[in-house]
């Protein structure tokens, strides 16, 4: 697992966030800790998130996210499944809200026998000196999810921390949850989805070598590598984005698809971004891509130059939207600030 994280985090600009792996012998004098996959920290994780880094702060603590990896449904079987977020994703997002530490506990089946007792007595009490634990509304840990807000309550008079509940936080009168965001994403429903995670769906990859043919058409695009993406793709079609090259942020337009205007025997879905007036060679460079707003769907076009003309009026309207969106323009500084869609 270090060899895995020391090659994906060491492409990300983490300026303040802590990573504890579970094979590091790091131990913290005192902790207020949340723990959970927090797969897109999403508004619901963040309430439970910003409760944590202020009682840390009012204790004199460390701000803890117990997180794992990879996610245990993944390892315990419960069907096919897709993350909102990459691990190197949910670093980033957390250290935005500025969480100090991120511990990334590998999950095994070994791992998920421990009892909600070895687990806070092994893992939060030995290693980080647990002060207080924050959980949310429906959270439960340990072998079998023993660790239900009562178990919980006995421990904490038992072991001497403070036991903290974060209410649900509902959206259009229905409660966020991460199931909710993922079936909005593979809907088509960006604008549903982003305001549940409070942010633009964001996805960070690699830029590969491509076909050229939006080179050859006078809009040069980045391929970006989904091969091997375990994240939840969004639906086909062409998104207004924002793309952050090495901390600066472009204008862009991003299309997924099949290409299906191109006579290609094997059709394999595909993510491409033209970045508005950016011509630099970006192969084998990591980029984050912001989704914004979908535009219309995949379409097969009679001719390339069908095609051409409507990428124009994709980057003209893209533009437009740019125009009637400014306070996006900070979304550097402030990508949990604008909720506007």
């Amino acid at each position: 697992m270090k060899d895995y994280f020391n090659t994906n985090f060491a492409l990300l600009k983490i300026f303040n966030v802590k990573i504890i792996l579970s094979n590091d012998n790091i131990f913290l004098d005192c902790s207020v800790v949340t723990v959970g996959t927090f797969d897109g920290v999403h508004r619901g994780h963040r309430a439970v998130l910003e409760y944590c880094k202020q009682l840390a702060h009012k204790n004199a603590c460390q701000s803890v996210v117990y997180t794992f990896f990879p996610h245990p449904r993944k390892v315990l079987g419960k069907g096919d499944f897709k993350n909102i977020n990459s691990q190197a994703e949910k670093i980033y997002l957390l250290d935005k809200l500025g969480i100090e530490y991120v511990f990334i506990q590998e999950f095994t089946k070994e791992f998920a026998q421990k009892t909600a007792q070895q687990f806070i007595e092994e893992h939060l009490l030995k290693q980080l000196s647990l002060k207080d634990l924050v959980i949310g509304y429906d959270h439960q840990f340990g072998k079998d999810r023993e660790g239900s807000f009562d178990v919980l309550q006995q421990l904490a008079s038992t072991y001497h921390f403070s036991l903290h509940r974060i209410e649900a936080l509902q959206f259009d009168m229905v409660t966020i949850s991460s199931t909710k965001i993922r079936n909005a994403l593979e809907s088509g429903n960006l604008d549903e989805a982003n305001k549940m995670l409070g942010y633009p769906y964001i996805f960070m990859a690699k830029v590969v070598d491509g076909l050229k043919i939006g080179r050859k058409l006078g809009f040069p695009t980045a391929n970006l590598d989904i091969s091997e993406s375990e994240k939840i793709i969004p639906m086909p079609g062409v998104y207004v984005v924002w793309v952050d090259i090495d901390g600066c942020f472009y204008k862009g337009v991003l299309n997924i698809g099949y290409r299906p205007t191109l006579n290609i025997a094997q059709k394999q879905l595909s993510m491409e971004v033209h970045i508005i007036d950016f011509n630099d060679d970006l192969y084998d460079k990591i980029i984050t891509v912001f989704f914004m707003k979908r535009m219309r769907d995949d379409i097969k076009f009679d001719s390339l130059d069908i095609l051409k003309k409507h990428i124009e009026i994709d980057i003209k309207q893209s533009l437009q939207w740019f125009e009637k969106h400014k306070e996006w323009e900070n979304i550097q500084t402030n990508l949990f600030d604008c909720l506007v869609f």
